[in-house]
């Protein structure tokens, strides 16, 4: 019986692992902490202190375990309607590839919600332990086999595109800016003073795209994995590539830089928008200063 509950609330806690570091809703930290609140209930049940008949005991353990899952699976649901919302916001915009694809996400979606409906409804009519049991073991490997690698997906998918609407207005509002600007003669500031900072501004969103097109880049490479090479038996391999196969000439003493990934590069341009602002915020102080 322990043991069988122990399983359940590791199964429990490892579901409340956020699929990524990014925002989330109200709706999705309030859903993840109930199902924290609902796994600690499953866990003292044996601690309370309370004199219960057997029965009375699996009772208990039973409803809490239903309690437990059922939060689990509001979790998912909770986490689908946010990336449906991030999706319904790129809408506009996108080249046709990704605006296919964006299409495939939401008809996947649909279908998690539909698995996610009726997972809540058997939950909601299991009767005995060894029913919820086989309920938690089918959804603990739905949700980590199906839904987790495409969540992932669709998240990755969401915050390259959203990186890129936000750089394309931070350029749009600089370009402004600059005509704004030489439209004024009346400002006193130093020759050289609002072309720096306009320089600083374009400067880091120039790197921001850069960043952001090395993201897409690896979205790309995630969306389409390159096919593997088939080595077949007839493939002959040629002397000058034996030396590959010789471990002492394969490795490499280098210190290796650390992986990018779409999450390090994003957040990396986001950072470099934060700066072009900055360098425009400084700029309004200025030309203010001379307005005194």
């Amino acid at each position: 019986m322990y043991k069988k509950r122990v399983i359940l609330i590791a199964i429990t806690i490892i579901l409340t692992t956020p699929l990524l570091t990014s925002a989330q809703s109200d709706s999705v930290k309030s859903a993840r902490s109930e199902v924290v609140k609902s796994a600690e209930k499953l866990e003292v049940i044996d601690k309370s202190g309370e004199v219960l008949t057997k029965k009375e005991a699996a009772t208990q353990e039973f409803l809490a375990t239903k309690e437990a899952l059922s939060t689990v699976v509001d979790l998912s649901l909770a986490e689908v309607k946010d990336i449906e919302k991030s999706l319904d916001e790129l809408k506009k915009g996108l080249e046709d590839t990704y605006a296919l694809k964006r299409i495939v996400f939401l008809e996947e979606l649909n279908n998690y919600e539909d698995y996610l409906g009726e997972t809540a409804s058997d939950i909601k009519d299991s009767i005995d332990k060894s029913e919820i049991q086989v309920i938690a073991k089918s959804f603990k490997i739905w949700r980590t086999e199906a839904y987790e690698p495409e969540i992932k997906k669709m998240i990755q998918f969401t915050i390259v595109f959203q990186t890129k609407n936000t750089i394309k207005k931070a350029d749009e509002r600089i370009s402004k800016i600059t005509t704004d600007i030489k439209k004024i003669k009346t400002l006193r500031l130093k020759p050289g003073i609002i072309e720096s900072f306009l320089l600083q501004a374009s400067g880091h969103i120039k790197i921001a795209k850069e960043l952001e097109r090395e993201a897409q880049d690896l979205l790309n490479n995630l969306l389409n994995p390159p096919e593997v090479l088939d080595v077949s038996e007839n493939t002959t391999i040629s002397p000058q590539n034996t030396e590959i196969a010789n471990p002492e000439n394969s490795i490499n003493t280098e210190p290796q830089e650390t992986a990018k990934t779409i999450e390090t590069l994003i957040e990396s341009a986001t950072a470099k928008v934060k700066e072009a602002y900055q360098a425009l915020i400084d700029l309004n102080k200025a030309i203010k200063g001379t307005l005194k």
